[in-house]
């Protein structure tokens, strides 16, 4: 490539999200939605049961007849062993760095964070009836039921208070990023904002666009080692007026170059040119400017756009 991609992110400003293979993804319930406002400002999330405060009772996997014994005392009209299981997810399944969802009322609301604690012990507002064990949470995004993944929706019909999600990482890691890394594949999330009906021929420009920013990354790369075959790009559209596209590749860089392309394009940047205009021919510089033309203009036939999100947030004073 004849730019340097990471100093175009750089000035730009533009993050992309390294996301662990290892970490784990969970449901956690909310009582209804009666703590949903209380964990989301709070910063944390916790569980009742309050008799059992004592992390080395459920060490083990499953519960000696001894804590199911305590449990009945308390609970004799639930089932002890998987309020045990409950506790025990809790304590010790749950991880710092792990994913945890929680949902308001009816799940009108998501919110979703990062787990950054070991268990403690805290009541709100020293309310004796309040939930104990907790863990501190940085909560990443709050998304409106009507605007949550379609295959999120399954995941939300779990009843239990904790749950696990793992499989539906992949729903969930879109929902939180527009633009992250996870193993060897990075992914841009594109919205796009149209609500009503996509003609088919605005659709294929739209995607048509997307195939040739590879081609157009192409034109401008020296070493034939890092030029890029179309199937490198892969396309899955989510599209529901509003809806969003996702764009995945394993191609060393891909990702990066395509967002810088069309940041380029889609802001009218002229840094791009300016860095080619000493490296490159006029020709070819001439073709890359048509190339974002069409790009803008296949981009405003469907209202899409590069997600605000992928932009580093200054910090809090």
């Amino acid at each position: 490539m004849l730019l340097n991609i990471e100093n175009f992110l750089d000035n730009w400003d533009i993050e992309i999200k390294e996301i662990s293979e290892s970490r784990d993804y969970w449901l956690v319930r909310t009582n209804s939605g009666e703590f949903y406002e209380e964990f989301s400002h709070g910063n944390y999330i916790s569980i009742g049961w309050n008799e059992f405060l004592n992390p080395s009772d459920f060490i083990n996997e499953k519960a000696s007849e001894q804590m199911k014994n305590r449990i009945e005392e308390y609970y004799p009209d639930k089932q002890a062993g998987r309020i045990y299981s409950q506790i025990r997810k809790f304590i010790f399944d749950i991880k710092v760095g792990d994913v945890v969802m929680i949902p308001s009322k009816d799940s009108e609301f998501v919110n979703f964070g990062i787990v950054t604690s070991e268990l403690f012990q805290h009541r709100i507002n020293g309310n004796e009836d309040t939930f104990v064990k907790s863990k501190s949470i940085e909560w990443i995004k709050e998304v409106e039921r009507d605007q949550l993944d379609p295959y999120l929706f399954k995941m939300m019909q779990a009843h239990q208070t904790v749950n696990n999600a793992e499989k539906y990482a992949r729903y969930i890691d879109r929902t939180m990023y527009s633009l992250y890394s996870k193993g060897e594949n990075s992914y841009l999330i594109l919205p796009v904002k149209e609500e009503s009906n996509i003609p088919a021929y605005d659709l294929t420009k739209f995607l048509n666009s997307l195939i040739e920013t590879v081609m157009s990354i192409n034109s401008i790369t020296e070493e034939a080692s890092m030029i890029y075959d179309l199937r490198d790009l892969d396309i899955k559209l989510n599209i529901q007026s509003p809806g969003f596209v996702e764009l995945m590749s394993s191609a060393n860089e891909l990702i990066k170059k395509v967002v810088v392309f069309l940041k380029s394009a889609l802001s009218g940047n002229s840094d791009l040119t300016n860095e080619l205009l000493e490296k490159t021919s006029p020709e070819k510089i001439r073709d890359l400017q048509r190339k974002q033309e069409k790009v803008i203009e296949a981009f405003e036939r469907v209202k899409a756009d590069l997600p605000e999100d992928i932009y580093r947030k200054p910090p809090l004073d």
